[in-house]
């Protein structure tokens, strides 16, 4: 590895090194899969994923988390897990309208009292 690096080059600038590669490895931790699982899917539904894509997420080996934590606590209870999840967090639908229809003007006045 080299050790002559200057102070200011950003992560992304470095040039790989043989002896440190940049891979990103994953493994298994202990604790809770149904937890983790449930906070899991509670991000995801609260950042706008809705449940239908976040059930076929969990069957797709691409998503490494959510997928073996599906295999580790079964179909059924990761299924009942995102329900729960589902009903606790809700759903934020937005739908937006574009209209080319003119809309009726408006007048603003603004005043201001200055002190003497």
């Amino acid at each position: 590895m080299t050790t002559n690096k200057p102070e200011n080059i950003l992560p992304w600038q470095r040039p790989a090194e043989p002896e440190h590669p940049m891979v990103v490895e994953g493994g298994f931790a202990s604790g809770d899969a149904r937890f983790m699982l449930r906070c899991l899917y509670e991000e995801l539904l609260l950042s706008g994923v809705d449940r239908e894509t976040l059930a076929e997420m969990t069957r797709d080996p691409n998503y490494q988390a959510l997928y073996a934590a599906r295999h580790a606590i079964g179909d059924e209870a990761a299924t009942e897990l995102l329900n729960q999840a589902a009903a606790a967090v809700g759903a934020l639908r937005v739908t937006l309208h574009e209209s080319t229809t003119r809309s009726d003007q408006a007048t603003l006045t603004i005043s201001a009292k200055t002190s003497e």
